[in-house]
């Protein structure tokens, strides 16, 4: 989970997007199986600066309010700052405050394995 983590934050932050998704949703398949909630906060996370990069802001908002949700505690760090910087403050500001936050507390709503699963596109269980 780490090492598909870290590969996704590397590729993302380099512009491969493609790598990125693969690799963030390798991370959630992992939490998932594993039941390790502690990485899947920055697969979510991963996944949303991907959708924005993509022009889906309102699945971007979901994923990052599920990630908000499931941080489980950990402190964010200078890498979260960068990703606000660069893909959630101009997502935010593109879908409008208001619509980006209604769509952030419907990320926050669900669950450890419904927010994995919208972040994979797989149906609710």
């Amino acid at each position: 989970m780490l090492l598909q983590g870290n590969s996704g934050l590397a590729a993302l932050l380099t512009g491969d997007t493609d790598a990125a998704r693969q690799a963030f949703r390798e991370e959630l398949t992992l939490c998932r199986e594993l039941v390790f909630l502690l990485f899947a906060s920055e697969g979510l996370a991963g996944l949303a600066a991907v959708s924005t990069v993509r022009g889906d802001d309102d699945r971007a908002a979901r994923l990052l309010g599920a990630a908000a949700e499931h941080r489980y505690g950990q402190p964010k760090d200078p890498v979260d700052a960068r990703l606000d910087a660069t893909f959630f403050e101009p997502a935010r500001t593109r879908r409008g405050a208001d619509e980006w936050d209604a769509a952030a507390r419907e990320g926050s709503a669900l669950s450890f394995e419904d927010a994995i699963a919208y972040a994979l596109q797989e149906p609710p269980a």
